[in-house]
């Protein structure tokens, strides 16, 4: 086993007990050519099944007048109904999916495992894999490449070089490490700023960039201030066209010009953060930030200056989204929901449950009031119910 693998296997594991089954990362050392398609989950389709609503799913939204839900083996699933019933999709792959997006009305988009990321062009019904972590490798590498060169490069201080160059190797050697085992590290989210213009997350720094519909993507990672490869866990755009990261390490990265340059954001906390949220639509770039063991941050108006806020639970958040009435929801990953009214001024622990078994993920429901959920065990909907829970 090389260095980087060992890095790696140091690294992903926390990270897959703190999101649980989103982050229940498939590490295994995957021969550096390709297997033979029958034993590869990127070529080989998902396997068809009747209970893909009480199936092991990690995302969901809700797009248009359809819920859809991703999760284990490739596993699609839809609902015209409002959730009272499912039907899957065909995928083309069997690796794990993370979350679903939308584009436009009929452009959707999934990442996953292996480094994959899934197009479908009529609205959900068909789906193709537009790319995937071979390809991903080989970028990755030579941008590796081209820091230690520009390392060797460098001036300043004795220290200051040394620093950088030991960085750069570091990054070069899990770079190689990744492209000789094959297409293991997981992509997290998707999102696009408009119909040409996108971006996909993933672990180890994985930041990916189309600006062309999603015909061809470009690593991108190494513009980012993030010289020890943070995982990047989640990724939203608000109205005003902000692109934010939610990274571990207790950090986010912004970016105001389409992915040309970003800002880093390091908050007063050192660990996961899972989502970013805009409270309120006239107050695009006034932030909500939510992570691992209940930790909520917000920014002022410009979302620069972040400051700690009170939160009543303990438990890592794993979804947030946006009521009829102008308020946020969150869900951790035990069922527990937490809801503010006032903007994130102040939080309050709700008295409504889900029967799920670790919660990965939650989107707006298609009937007013209720949300969707998907975890462990499936996927449920549930009407949101602001009756404070009563403490013990």
């Amino acid at each position: 086993m090389t260095p980087g693998f060992s890095r790696f296997l140091s690294r992903a594991l926390p990270g897959a007990l703190a999101l649980g089954c989103a982050y229940a990362l498939a590490v295994y050392a995957a021969p550096a050519t390709k297997p033979d398609p029958s034993h590869d989950f990127l070529e080989r389709p998902s396997l068809p099944t009747n209970h893909g609503a009480k199936r092991r799913l990690v995302g969901v939204s809700t797009i248009g007048q359809r819920l859809l839900a991703v999760g284990d083996m490739g596993l699609i699933i839809e609902s015209d109904d409002q959730g009272k019933s499912w039907r899957q999709i065909q995928s083309p792959v069997s690796v794990m999916l993370t979350t679903v997006s939308a584009s436009d009305d009929k452009t959707l988009w999934a990442v996953g495992h292996d480094g994959v990321i899934l197009q479908s062009q009529d609205g959900g019904n068909t789906w193709l894999r537009r790319f995937d972590g071979w390809t991903g490798n080989q970028q990755m590498l030579a941008a590796a490449q081209r820091q230690v060169e520009r390392a060797a490069k460098a001036t300043g201080t004795k220290d200051e070089i040394a620093d950088l160059q030991e960085g750069a190797d570091s990054r070069l050697a899990d770079a190689e490490a990744a492209n000789d085992s094959g297409p293991y590290l997981p992509l997290f989210g998707i999102q696009f700023i408009d119909p040409n213009t996108g971006f996909a997350v993933g672990s180890f720094g994985q930041l990916f960039q189309t600006v062309d519909a999603g015909k061809s993507w470009n690593y991108i990672g190494d513009r980012l201030d993030n010289p020890t490869g943070f995982h990047l866990n989640a990724i939203s755009v608000d109205r005003s066209g902000t692109v934010t990261i939610a990274a571990e390490g207790g950090v986010l990265f912004q970016s105001d010009d389409k992915g040309a340059h970003w800002e880093r954001i390091n908050l007063p906390y050192k660990g996961q953060m899972f989502g970013v949220i805009a409270p309120v639509a006239e107050q695009p770039k006034a932030l909500l930030a939510y992570g691992f063991a209940g930790h909520l941050f917000a920014s002022d108006a410009d979302g620069k200056n972040w400051h700690e806020l009170a939160s009543p639970v303990k438990k890592t958040f794993v979804g947030a989204v946006k009521t009829p009435d102008n308020a946020v929801l969150l869900v951790t990953q035990q069922g527990q929901f937490v809801m503010t009214s006032d903007q994130g001024k102040s939080f309050q622990l709700l008295a409504m449950k889900t029967q799920l078994d670790r919660v990965s993920g939650m989107s707006e429901g298609l009937e007013p009031g209720t949300v969707v959920l998907v975890g462990q065990r499936g996927v449920s909907v549930s009407h949101i119910n602001p009756s404070p829970a009563v403490r013990p």
